[in-house]
């Protein structure tokens, strides 16, 4: 009987899930992985190619990188020498303290923790390799724990500085997003989220149709 609730239970969660991806929060625009995707080692996806394309800060108000030092693809020098006027703010649970050298701030910071700063305050919020289900302070991502408490605390964050005045404004969060029951956790999460606050976001798949990437954006 126990085997049979949890079975409906799951039913319930995939077709709320479907409910949700059909409303206008999230546009059914999923990217060509095989012609949108940088592969890195370790069998890891890397941040598609537009994120990692520098022209994309040229206009930014303010750049935060989470997870910046993650297996040494860092990105907050290469932004902050190609437009030095743009704010750029580095951040990475391997760093120690904070320092500020020109347009370039590097912090330490968990991911899973409120973040230091004032709302709307980023015109991109650009996570790497930090989607995650690896937690614990070892990690140089931090990882995100896949509760339905833990993501939408991380999501609000990210939204929360995120600035939703600018219709050019976009999170990009990358990393590892698991399949089966651990995945639903996270959409409705994420979709359940974005609904309270208004934005709307589109999930980035590789070839084999496996979740890599999402963009949240007014």
């Amino acid at each position: 009987a126990a085997m049979g609730e949890h079975s409906a239970q799951f039913r319930e969660g995939i077709e709320a899930a479907q409910k949700i991806l059909r409303s206008p929060f999230v546009p059914n625009r999923v990217a060509d992985g095989r012609k949108e995707l940088m592969s890195f080692g370790g069998g890891l996806k890397g941040l598609p190619d537009s994120a990692r394309n520098l022209s994309l800060y040229k206009d930014s108000k303010g750049v935060l990188l989470l997870a910046d030092a993650e297996r040494g693809n860092h990105m907050g020098t290469a932004i902050a020498r190609e437009h030095p006027t743009v704010p750029v703010v580095s951040t990475d649970l391997n760093y120690a303290g904070r320092r500020v050298e020109g347009n370039l701030t590097t912090m330490r910071l968990d991911n899973s923790g409120k973040f230091p700063f004032p709302d709307n305050s980023f015109t991109h919020v650009v996570l790497q390799k930090g989607m995650c289900g690896c937690t614990g302070t070892h990690r140089s991502c931090g990882g995100i724990a896949y509760t339905p408490e833990c993501l939408t605390n991380f999501f609000s964050e990210v939204t929360r500085v995120l600035d939703k005045n600018n219709p050019k404004s976009v999170a990009i969060l990358n990393g590892w997003i698991p399949d089966a029951g651990d995945f639903e956790t996270f959409r409705l999460t994420l979709m359940r989220h974005l609904s309270r606050v208004g934005l709307r976001a589109e999930l980035v798949e590789d070839a084999s149709g496996a979740v890599h990437t999402v963009r949240i954006f007014p």
